[in-house]
């Protein structure tokens, strides 16, 4: 990666589970280390974050209400 000019400036431990819902759209869970369960929902064409946003509130589980969390942010401000 530094030979493409970029460094690395956080390590992020966890593990990655891909899902897809029945329309094939692929939606992922991360446990991350020190901070918990995160969900990501991949945009497809045309979807708009209200779209995203009902997807996973119609999978009928417990959400928070942060949207748009950042996870390396987070992680940053704990240590």
């Amino acid at each position: 990666m530094q030979a493409a000019g970029l460094n690395k400036w956080c390590s992020v431990e966890g593990t990655l589970f891909v899902f897809e819902n029945k329309s094939g759209q692929e939606i992922f869970f991360q446990e991350i280390n020190g901070l918990g369960l995160f969900m990501e929902i991949e945009q497809e064409q045309g979807q708009t974050i209200d779209d995203l946003i009902n997807l996973a509130k119609g999978l009928s589980i417990k959400l928070g209400s942060d949207f748009q969390v950042k996870k390396v942010e987070k992680l940053m401000s704990r240590k």
